[in-house]
């Protein structure tokens, strides 16, 4: 099965209590939109303002955990379920298979970030894209205070 590759557009607060995570197919031509509660907005945003949280750590030991088996964190894989729900995981890779390990959309969103992991999803999530106007696909747009931001989850 092909797979698409998302680069991460931006993190937009909603007045409902979550946030909705932008992605954008490369190349650029639709947008996939991922709800995430608080519980998992608040770590991703402050991960993308550079400030690291326990789900850095989590990060850290995970790596740590990898680097023992030989391997690396890949990419992080995404997939639509029933009733149009995303699942996330974290491929890792070692010389001798690929290790799918899943996880909230959160701390693989987070870790792609921590990590600098691409992002790649199946063809499940083709219903999901929304067609796109932007042009520029290489620049992650944040609320412009980040702190109310975060406050506002």
């Amino acid at each position: 099965m092909s797979n698409m590759q998302f680069s991460l557009a931006g993190l937009e607060p909603s007045q409902y209590g979550f946030a909705v995570l932008v992605l954008n197919r490369i190349p650029l031509t639709h947008t996939l939109r991922v709800r995430l509660g608080a519980l998992d907005a608040q770590p991703l945003a402050s991960e993308l303002a550079g400030v690291p949280t326990v789900r850095s750590r989590m990060g850290v030991v995970l790596g740590q955990m990898v680097e023992r088996l030989d391997g690396h964190l890949a990419h992080v894989f995404l997939q639509c379920t029933e009733g149009n729900m995303i699942e996330a995981s974290v491929v890792v890779e070692t010389a001798l298979e690929q290790i799918s390990v899943p996880m909230t959309c959160g701390d693989a969103f987070a870790l792609a970030v921590a990590h600098r992991l691409p992002i790649f999803g199946d063809l499940s999530l083709g219903s999901l894209l929304k067609p796109t106007a932007h042009e520029r696909a290489d620049e992650v747009v944040l609320p412009s205070g980040i702190d109310a931001f975060l406050s506002s989850l």
